[in-house]
């Protein structure tokens, strides 16, 4: 299911993996079989069409028909939940480079209280907005948590890119390249 706000992959190709764990010491070898939980059209954001969501989803799918997985309809041993978010990232810098004095020199007692403050103050250097896509694997049969991964990018200003399939086929190599089953032929 696609939920939240959604994904904002950008064409710049570069890739973090932000976390990938594997759950409640699941052997994802042992699973054979996997669907994902179709998108509700209600919760899909109006800059994504349902086109986008399948080439994600397409995408997805890919990284697990490598490691040998079959896609199934009914009765997967796995199911895949996605989700995608865009969200603004802030970084701030030092106010004053520390050791700089910063030209003033206040006799005591302002001096105290005036380093200890300045000292920690922080300047917004740089607003840029971060794409996240996230999948969630669950155990069908145990309904558990089995596997968690994220990987963002920074966003273009401009807007959503999922039409670059070569570029969400990327993200999603990320996405999974610390998932414990390899690609066959790895």
């Amino acid at each position: 299911m696609v939920t939240a706000a959604v994904i904002m992959l950008s064409s710049c190709g570069t890739y973090t993996l932000e976390q990938s764990k594997v759950l409640n010491n699941a052997d994802l070898a042992s699973y054979k079989t996997f669907m994902i939980e179709p998108a509700d059209g209600s919760t899909i954001p109006s800059y994504l069409s349902m086109n986008d969501v399948r080439n994600i989803y397409k995408s997805i799918s890919g990284q697990l028909y490598k490691r040998g997985y079959k896609y199934v309809s009914t009765n997967p041993d796995m199911v895949v939940y996605v989700a995608m978010s865009v969200k603004q990232v802030i970084k701030t810098k030092d106010l004053i480079p520390p050791g700089s004095g910063f030209g003033y020199r206040y006799f005591s007692p302002r001096a105290a209280y005036l380093d200890s403050y300045y000292s920690n103050a922080q300047i917004i250097s740089g607003i840029s907005k971060e794409g996240v896509l996230m999948v969630d694997i669950v155990d069908a049969r145990k309904n558990i948590h089995v596997f968690c991964a994220e990987v963002s990018s920074l966003a273009e200003d401009s807007g959503v890119n999922v039409k670059d399939l070569s570029k969400l086929d990327q993200a999603t190599e990320v996405l999974f390249s610390r998932y414990p089953v390899l690609p066959k032929g790895n």
